[in-house]
């Protein structure tokens, strides 16, 4: 969901062109798969704390993005900012993804491996899913209120809509702080 409103507010609202809107958000995929590839190892050495971390670092940098986005609305340098901040949830992005499939996959009995490695793809499909519709839902719900579609008011959609995200990140990294305790707590 971050991508298309991401791409919305740098099009609709700061008026870049496609191609430029894009570049915006490479950062996002160069830190991702960078922090993806150094994060098997990191996985295989503090376990699910790479998992915390990812998103510690994801939530950090949409919490900072809605800051910057709230505070410099009609700023058109705010666009790079947002860029740059993306690129930190990127690097946070790809210590989640990977890393979080291999533990869960990890303690599944070989003969029903690849049935749960369908059912993660299908919850992570479905996650993904919801997740759009609730950010585009969002996005369109304030920009569709706005008197005018600016980049002020495509700031504030962004804004709106990367509270589902923060929302999210925050049950998720919840989650992953229970689980890990729960996995160093001493067995009865």
């Amino acid at each position: 969901g971050i991508f298309i409103n991401a791409t919305l507010y740098f099009q609709q609202g700061a008026g870049l062109p496609a191609w430029q809107a894009g570049l915006a958000q490479v950062p996002f995929a160069v830190f991702s798969a960078v922090s993806a590839a150094r994060s098997g190892n990191w996985v295989n050495k503090v376990g699910r704390r790479v998992v915390i971390l990812g998103l510690s670092t994801m939530l950090v940098a949409i919490l900072a993005l809605v800051v910057v986005a709230s505070l410099f609305a009609d700023r058109h340098w705010t666009v790079w900012v947002v860029s740059a901040l993306l690129g930190l949830a990127g690097a946070g992005s790809g210590l989640v993804i990977s890393p979080n499939q291999a533990l869960s996959l990890a303690d599944v009995p070989g003969h029903v491996a690849g049935t749960a490695s369908g059912l993660l793809q299908t919850l992570q499909r479905l996650g993904a899913t919801v997740g759009l519709a609730l950010m585009t839902a969002v996005f369109f719900m304030v920009v569709g209120t706005a008197p005018n579609g600016d980049l002020p008011s495509h700031a504030h959609a962004l804004v709106a809509s990367m509270g589902v995200t923060v929302a999210l990140l925050g049950i998720a990294l919840a989650i992953g702080v229970v689980d890990s305790r729960r996995r160093l707590a001493p067995k009865r």
